[in-house]
Formats: C-alpha cells, sequence, structure tokens
C-alpha cells in the first residue's frame, strides 16, 4: 500500500490524534463485526457519536482508517 499523507481539516494536532485513534477504535469493532465492506462511514461515525460531516474533518475515505490501522 502506498504511503500517502491523511487529509484533516483541523490544525489542532492533539485533537486530529485523539479522534483518530477514537475513529479506529469504533471502525475496527465494526469491521469484525460487519466486515469492511459493509461498514459505511456513517457506521462509523454513528458508533463514535459524531455526524458524518465531522468524521470527513479526520479522514477523507473509509481506506484511510486502514492506512491508520497499519501505522
Amino acid at each position: 500500500m502506498k504511503s500517502k499523507n491523511i487529509r484533516t481539516y483541523s490544525s489542532n494536532k492533539k485533537l486530529v490524534s485523539e479522534r483518530r485513534e477514537q475513529i479506529i477504535k469504533c471502525a475496527i469493532r465494526l469491521f469484525n463485526k460487519k466486515g469492511f465492506d459493509g461498514t459505511s462511514m456513517r457506521d462509523i461515525a454513528a458508533a463514535c457519536k459524531m455526524t458524518s460531516a465531522n468524521l470527513y474533518n479526520y479522514i477523507s475515505e473509509k481506506e484511510d482508517i486502514i492506512r491508520l490501522i497499519m501505522k
């Protein structure tokens, strides 16, 4: 997998790190339960108790979550 920077709209690095950790934890639970293809960004946002729009402030696509997990 090619390394790429994951876009964020926040300049607060601590907040981005905290939110991404939360997103990763929620996504892993959902991926284990529903599979990668069966899990939507909306599902991940709901599990994280945030809106889809807010989720997209920290990542731009579901594949970014896989990149974060692999780091």
